[in-house]
């Protein structure tokens, strides 16, 4: 998505030099490293995970503008429908080989990147 070198270093530096300091009877003790770096609940978590799913809305919506995927049209003039993320994750296709496919590919994509 074209973010500039020294943002993305900043961020990987913040996910990936995470530590942790115990108190035991309030003196500090071993520091040490979690396996997973970045923890549910982290405050930078959320703009992290919006920033991965906009990846992917780009991606649906470049599926979709290619043709390749189709959404729903909820009248004939309103904009295509191709997926909402709202509390879940729905997406919009026509029922076909085709089409099930691209978005297969679109997911597998999305998974290899994002791990």
């Amino acid at each position: 998505m074209d973010f500039p070198i020294g943002w993305v270093s900043l961020i990987m530096r913040c996910v990936s030099l995470v530590s942790f300091l115990v108190l035991v009877n309030g003196s500090p003790h071993d520091e040490f490293f979690p396996q997973r770096k970045l923890k549910q609940g982290d405050p930078l978590s959320p703009y992290l995970f919006i920033r991965c799913v906009e990846v992917l809305f780009a991606m649906i919506n470049k599926v979709v503008a290619q043709g390749c995927l189709h959404g729903l049209k909820i009248y004939q003039s309103a904009p295509i429908i191709s997926h909402l993320f709202i509390t879940g994750n729905i997406i919009f296709t026509k029922a076909t080989k085709d089409e099930t496919m691209s978005l297969a590919t679109i997911l597998k994509k999305y998974e290899t990147t994002n791990g």
